[in-house]
């Protein structure tokens, strides 16, 4: 199926296709997630909260292999 102009642009501006920015290396991009901090998740998983993070891919395995 193709998308026509109109369609394509109506999905760019979709706010859940945005690009996020990674809080550790300034990257930008759909793979960024919000997420539990991966350091504090391994080393207390009975907290019932962690801090939330921004992270892309590398720099989440990085944070959590620090832990």
């Amino acid at each position: 199926m193709r998308l026509v102009d109109h369609q394509l642009r109506t999905l760019t501006k979709d706010p859940t296709m945005a690009k996020k920015t990674c809080e550790t290396c300034g990257t930008k991009s759909a793979t960024v997630e919000q997420m539990d901090d991966p350091y504090t998740a391994a080393l207390y998983p009975e907290w019932p909260e962690h801090d939330q993070m921004t992270l892309c891919p590398p720099c989440a395995v990085a944070r959590y292999e620090e832990s």
